[in-house]
């Protein structure tokens, strides 16, 4: 018996390492406000506003964030992505084209060439029918904080792409923590940007907030009159 439960805490202690070694610990994207799920990705409203990354678990020592825009192929091809740092620290930058060849089946890493973790198949963003061409910008050094931080706190890095992009295009990111496989976003978290605003999304959202408060007010004016 002795013997039994010795080879057994032996199994378990090569097994729990090279299980704890595979874990991911993907990003997340969030934003201020009106980002839904959709399902497959988070819907985002077009323009993309306000939105940020999260890590899962955090990332406390800065690493190099990149970002990565999915075109789709149907947009034919587009100069170039500006990307405006709002808040919490974010710094401004332009996603290019990678290459004129669309990216069309497989792994984006793969298309990429580079080694991360989780994988990133095209059957994961929504708009990939044609496939899409990637445009990717070195959004600076940062630490991520834990997903589901509140924005609030200051803590994640926000952007926004005030010029818009293509209907359908795909937002996600990579981050290199230098010890291995960079850092891939999770599928479910990746952003779509969808035609016009999401209702509650942004200053339009706020606006309309404002206007039906206002209209109410009046309301109750005349009732009392």
């Amino acid at each position: 018996m002795k013997k039994l439960l010795l080879a057994t805490g032996v199994l378990f202690a090569l097994v729990l390492p090279a299980a704890a070694a595979g874990i991911d610990d993907p990003l997340h994207f969030t934003c201020a406000v009106g980002c839904t799920s959709n399902g497959t990705t988070i819907d985002i409203g077009n323009p993309p506003l306000n939105f940020g990354v999260q890590a899962a678990p955090a990332q406390p020592i800065p690493g190099a964030l990149t970002m990565d825009f999915l075109v789709p192929t149907a947009g034919g091809i587009i100069p170039s992505i500006s990307v405006t740092g709002v808040a919490n620290g974010a710094l401004s930058f332009t996603a290019s084209l990678f290459s004129a060849t669309a990216w069309t089946s497989g792994d984006l890493a793969d298309y990429l060439g580079i080694s991360a973790s989780p994988n990133n198949p095209l059957s994961a963003f929504l708009d990939s029918g044609g496939g899409f061409f990637v445009y990717q910008g070195f959004a600076g050094s940062y630490a991520l904080p834990q997903q589901g931080t509140l924005l609030s706190d200051g803590t994640t890095p926000l952007w926004s792409v005030f010029g818009g992009v293509p209907n359908g295009t795909g937002i996600t990111a990579f981050f290199n923590d230098g010890s291995g496989p960079l850092i891939a976003t999770a599928n479910s978290s990746s952003l779509h940007a969808v035609p016009g605003p999401i209702v509650g999304a942004g200053l339009p959202g706020l606006l309309m907030a404002i206007g039906g408060m206002l209209g109410l007010n009046r309301f109750r004016r005349k009732r009392v009159a």
